[in-house]
C-alpha cells in the first residue's frame, strides 16, 4: 500500500531534519534507491563474480542483496544514511489516517460529540506519537566513511560497521548514484590523509 510509505520527496525531508539534528553542518549531496543487509544473515563478502551473482533480465542483483527491501540510501559529505521505505512510524501513521477518517464519519453519522471527540484524540495522540518517534529513528543507522571497509565498484556494493559495531553491507542500484557515492569516499579519504 502506497500511503504505508516515504515517498521520496518526504524521505529527503526526514533524511535532511534528521542531519541537520544530528549531524549539524553537512547537507545530503544524494538519495538512491538501495538493498542492504543489516542482519548480518549475508554470505561471507564476495566480490562480484558471475558465479556469485544471479541473473535478471536486465540487471545483475547480488543474490543477498536481492531481498526485496524498498530502501534509500543518503549520502553527506562524510556518512552513508540508510532509510528503509515503510516503518513503524509510517504504520502508526496510517492508522492515525484512519482513525481521523473514521471520526468525522462519526461526526456526521454517530451518535454525537463524544464519540468523535475519543476517536478524534486517539487520532491526534498516534499522528503526533509517530511524528515524535520520527525525531529519534530517521537516519539513526548511518555508516560514516572512515568506517567504510570493502567496496566492489563492479557489484555496486559497500561494506562496513554501523556505529554499534554491526555489520553493514548495501548495494547502490543505480550505477551513476553508486560512481557520486564512490568519488565522495575517495575525497573523504584524500581530506582525511
Amino acid at each position: 500500500m502506497a500511503f504505508l510509505r516515504y515517498s521520496e520527496p518526504e524521505l529527503r525531508d526526514l533524511i535532511g531534519r534528521a542531519i541537520s539534528v544530528r549531524w549539524p553542518g553537512e547537507r545530503i549531496v544524494i538519495v538512491t534507491p538501495c538493498r542492504a543487509d543489516l542482519s548480518g544473515t549475508a554470505r561471507p563478502w564476495q566480490p562480484y563474480e558471475s558465479g556469485a551473482v544471479e541473473a535478471v533480465p536486465g540487471a545483475t542483483v547480488a543474490a543477498w542483496a536481492d531481498g526485496g527491501n524498498d530502501a534509500v540510501v543518503a549520502a553527506t559529505q562524510s556518512r552513508l544514511i540508510y532509510q528503509e521505505r515503510m516503518t513503524h512510524t509510517a504504520v502508526v501513521r496510517a492508522i492515525a489516517i484512519i482513525l481521523r477518517v473514521l471520526a468525522v464519519l462519526t461526526l456526521f453519522f454517530g451518535d454525537g460529540l463524544s464519540t468523535f471527540a475519543m476517536i478524534g484524540t486517539a487520532a491526534v495522540t498516534l499522528w503526533s506519537v509517530s511524528k515524535l518517534a520520527e525525531l529519534f529513528l530517521v537516519g539513526r543507522t548511518s555508516m560514516e566513511y572512515e568506517r567504510v571497509e570493502l567496496i566492489d565498484p563492479l557489484g555496486q556494493q559497500f561494506g562496513g560497521t554501523v556505529q554499534p559495531g554491526t555489520t553493514f553491507r548495501l548495494r547502490v542500484l543505480d550505477p551513476s548514484d553508486f560512481r557520486v557515492i564512490l568519488s565522495l569516499l575517495s575525497g573523504y579519504g584524500q581530506a582525511a590523509a
